[in-house]
């Protein structure tokens, strides 16, 4: 199976050293010798061996940056691969990866954000009408740092991603990205399959959504995903020290 991996790195240096990490670990313990991609406005340093650097304009606002990772088919060479992971850049790998890249059969698979948010959350259900988030209430919702595609669909699911977000640009505000692609899923304009409880973990959601629930490694973890710190160089220092 050809694989790869891509990420996007723009103007923080928190981003940046974050982006590094992810590599060394996709490297390290994810055992993974694929090829990587980051998309970057230059910020992202040049020379890192089997990294290869897709240089975009820089983007103006808080929509271009969570947005570039939509563009992706247009500057990849995506017909040389079969499975293409994104992962955000505060992502490390802490086992194997390999198999977020053979789970998938069709379409796009992706983690859900159990246990801590289902529909009924804006963070994941902003992008759904009042009956859709009462239907589906006790659906998990699904977090799109992380997501694998087939390569045949990879351009088409990620235009009609783009093109959800332009939709209700008016009325995303904190979470940009993550909503429309929740509507997309339950809408079924998207072949989704979840990747197993377990798989993807976000550990720090724990200390704030855990309802005192204590976060702890378990042996079939993939992926830790550091989102939703408020303060993003103590993200780093976790990351850094997890890793």
């Amino acid at each position: 199976m050809r694989r790869l991996v891509y990420l996007a790195c723009f103007r923080d240096p928190v981003y940046v050293e974050a982006a590094r990490l992810c590599i060394a670990s996709l490297r390290g313990p994810g055992r993974y010798d694929g090829d990587i991609a980051v998309l970057s406005d230059g910020s992202f340093p040049e020379g890192t061996p089997g990294v290869t650097i897709h240089r975009l304009p820089a983007a103006s606002d808080v929509f271009g940056i969570r947005s570039a990772k939509l563009g992706a088919a247009r500057v990849l060479d995506v017909a040389r691969y079969d499975r293409i992971l994104w992962l955000d850049s505060d992502v490390i790998a802490v086992g194997d990866v390999a198999p977020l890249f053979a789970f998938l059969r069709r379409g796009l698979a992706a983690g859900d954000e159990r246990p801590f948010n289902t529909l009924r959350a804006p963070s994941v259900g902003g992008c759904l009408s009042r009956w859709e988030r009462l239907r589906h209430r006790f659906r998990w919702g699904i977090n799109a740092g992380v997501f694998c595609a087939e390569a045949g669909v990879f351009g088409e699911y990620l235009d009609l991603w783009h093109a959800e977000i332009e939709r209700y640009r008016a009325s995303l505000h904190r979470w940009i990205d993550q909503p429309p692609l929740n509507a997309l899923i339950v809408r079924r304009r998207i072949e989704f399959t979840p990747y197993p409880p377990g798989w993807i973990e976000l550990p720090l959601l724990y200390e704030f959504m855990g309802k005192g629930r204590r976060f702890k490694l378990r042996p079939e973890t993939k992926l830790l995903h550091y989102c939703g710190h408020p303060d993003k160089k103590e993200m780093l220092s976790r990351m850094q020290a997890h890793a």
